[in-house]
């Protein structure tokens, strides 16, 4: 009957507090893994959700500058001015840095393509990719442009459909 008493006490102080350490350890180790593969995760969908903005914005770019139209003379491109942030269709149309925003401007009206954009940079290159038309928009006959936001960047080339035929000026 003693033995029996014995071994249905439970357990003791000391084994509680064994319990308790092993554990406390044990949770001292993992901790900081979970913490850093909690910080890698939110990282990265920081990263995808800016390449997704860049990506969006670099697509509907390019298609505006896809359709711009041939000039009333029908020698060159209908571009009213071109410098390193901007671009501006003599219809109105255009794309620019805003502070922070890049803004489109279109026959629709004006939308803001992506926030916090830490720059945009446009190049207007003649016939043959060779020399800048900055001064000579009308020239044009691909565009290159760049897009940064959080240390990432997205850069395209984009060839207007209606500068295809066009003579080397």
């Amino acid at each position: 009957m003693q033995q029996l008493r014995r071994m249905a006490r439970g357990i003791t102080l000391v084994e509680t507090l064994a319990c308790v350490t092993v554990l406390a350890v044990v949770g001292a180790t993992v901790m900081p893994v979970i913490d850093a593969v909690g910080s890698g995760f939110a990282e990265s969908v920081a990263q995808r959700r800016t390449v997704e903005r860049l990506s969006f914005a670099s697509d509907r770019i390019s298609r505006v500058m896809r359709e711009i139209p041939a000039s009333d003379g029908g020698d060159g491109l209908a571009i009213a001015s071109i410098d390193g942030s901007s671009i501006r269709l003599v219809s109105g149309s255009g794309v620019w840095l805003d502070g922070e925003r890049l803004v489109l401007a279109t026959d629709a009206g004006k939308a803001v393509l992506c926030e916090r954009v830490d720059s945009f940079t446009i190049v207007a290159m003649g016939p043959g990719g060779i020399g800048a038309t900055m001064d000579t928009p009308q020239l044009t006959r691909r565009i290159g442009f760049e897009i940064s936001s959080g240390g990432m960047s997205i850069r395209t080339a984009v060839f207007p459909r209606s500068a295809i035929g066009l003579g080397a000026e």
